[in-house]
C-alpha cells in the first residue's frame, strides 16, 4: 500500500448530496488499433473500459476531498473510497484518453455549486484510514448500465 497526495481541498457534506462510487468496470464503445488511433471494431487491437458505478448518498458528517486523481469521500471514521460528483458520461473517441481529466473538470463545476447552493461547506482536510489499495474494479458484462443504484453482482473492494 501507498498513500495518497494531499487534499487540495476538502468539504464537508452539510445537506444528503447525491454522488456515484465505482463499482465496477465495462468495455467501452472505443476501439483502437495498436498505434492507439481510433479503429473500426474489427481492425481494433484494443477496446478501451470505463467505470460503471453505483448511485450513492454522502450525508451530513461525510467529508469530500478533491486531490489529485479526482475526489474520494471519507467518513467520520477516516474510511475512505473514491466517488464523482457529476453524472458520469460514456467514453467516447473524442475525449478517450482525456476522459478522466473531464471528469475531473465535471466534479469541480459541481462542487462549485453545490458549495453555492449550500450543500457543501469547505473544511480543513479529516485524516485518512489506509492507504491506497491497488485492488482492481471487476469487469462487468458489456451490456450492462454505466449507473445502477444497486452494486453490481461482483462488488468491488472498499479501499
Amino acid at each position: 500500500m501507498r498513500s495518497l497526495p494531499p487534499a487540495r481541498k476538502a468539504f464537508a457534506v452539510v445537506k444528503p448530496t447525491m454522488l456515484y462510487r465505482p463499482v465496477g468496470r465495462r468495455l467501452s464503445n472505443v476501439y483502437v488499433n495498436a498505434d492507439f488511433q481510433p479503429a473500426a471494431p474489427d481492425e481494433a487491437a484494443h477496446r478501451l473500459a470505463e467505470r460503471v458505478y453505483e448511485r450513492i448518498e454522502a450525508q451530513p458528517g461525510d467529508q469530500l476531498q478533491d486531490r489529485v486523481g479526482g475526489l474520494i469521500l471519507v467518513s467520520e471514521d477516516g474510511g475512505w473510497f473514491p466517488v464523482r460528483l457529476a453524472e458520469p458520461r460514456p467514453r467516447d473517441v473524442k475525449t478517450a484518453f482525456s476522459h478522466a481529466e473531464v471528469a475531473d473538470d465535471d466534479d469541480r463545476q459541481v462542487v462549485d455549486g453545490l458549495v453555492a447552493g449550500g450543500f457543501l461547506e469547505e473544511v480543513k482536510p479529516r485524516r485518512l484510514r489506509g492507504g491506497v489499495s491497488r485492488s482492481s474494479l471487476p469487469l462487468v458484462s458489456d451490456g450492462h448500465p454505466l449507473v445502477v443504484d444497486e452494486r453490481a453482482p461482483a462488488k468491488a473492494s472498499q479501499a
